[in-house]
């Protein structure tokens, strides 16, 4: 592993599999399900895949680059990969690469934070919070 950090271990661990994402813009619009991957066996590199506002033609999949870890807080920065762009209910929306929030290790969760466009949601960016699944 190319990331491990006693205690906290390979950071993207803490999201692979079936993980709960809830939309922090319009929390009934969450989605139905949650994938989370690491990419490459790498321990930085983690790929969310769900289908955005619950719409099953609507799938998003996010590459992030998770930060070095403050080894004091357990916290770290995220980082978007690439442009995502999903079609969902008319409209074509953009989650822009760049800073898309931050990463807490103790409590096991994604504070998403992006830049989005294309629909108006009365803020400029998106927010999510990714948890472990059960």
């Amino acid at each position: 592993m190319d990331y491990y950090i006693p205690p906290v271990g390979c950071l993207t661990d803490r999201w692979v599999g079936n993980v709960i994402c809830t939309d922090g813009i319009w929390e009934s619009y969450s989605p139905s399900y949650c994938i989370g991957e690491k990419i490459n066996n790498d321990c930085k590199k983690l790929k969310l895949t769900f289908d955005f506002w619950a719409d099953g033609g609507a799938v998003a999949v996010l590459e992030l680059q998770l930060g070095d870890i403050d080894t004091d807080t357990f916290m770290g920065d995220l980082t978007l990969v690439k442009d995502v762009t999903v079609t969902s209910y008319g409209a074509d929306m953009t989650f822009h690469a760049g800073s898309a929030g931050t990463y807490n290790a103790t409590a096991n969760e994604l504070y998403l934070d992006i830049v989005f466009s294309g629909y108006d949601i009365g803020a400029d960016n998106y927010a999510f919070t990714i948890k472990q699944g059960n």
